[in-house]
């Protein structure tokens, strides 16, 4: 999901512009730490949001499995997406 005043923008510039704005210090938010990788792999790879920061926890976790219909996961290196 992209913010709806970024939806103007391509990939890149908006990661380029949320990005340091989801690491300002008083903000609080959940798995704060996989958001760099969740807007490169979002800017890189064309996949939604979501999915991007599901992707980068995943990946955190030192995780590699992924059970999903979501056929974008496949475009992540090092995913393994399995149907359920």
């Amino acid at each position: 999901m992209v913010v709806p005043f970024f939806t103007h923008m391509d990939r890149t510039t908006a990661s380029d512009a949320a990005l340091p704005l989801s690491q300002l210090p008083g903000l609080a938010i959940d798995h704060k730490p996989v958001f760099p990788v969740a807007f490169d792999l979002f800017s890189r790879l064309a996949i939604d949001f979501e999915d991007a920061c599901l992707a980068a926890l995943i990946e955190s976790r030192g995780e590699r499995r992924l059970y999903s219909y979501d056929r974008d996961f496949d475009r992540v290196a090092g995913l393994e997406r399995q149907e359920p």
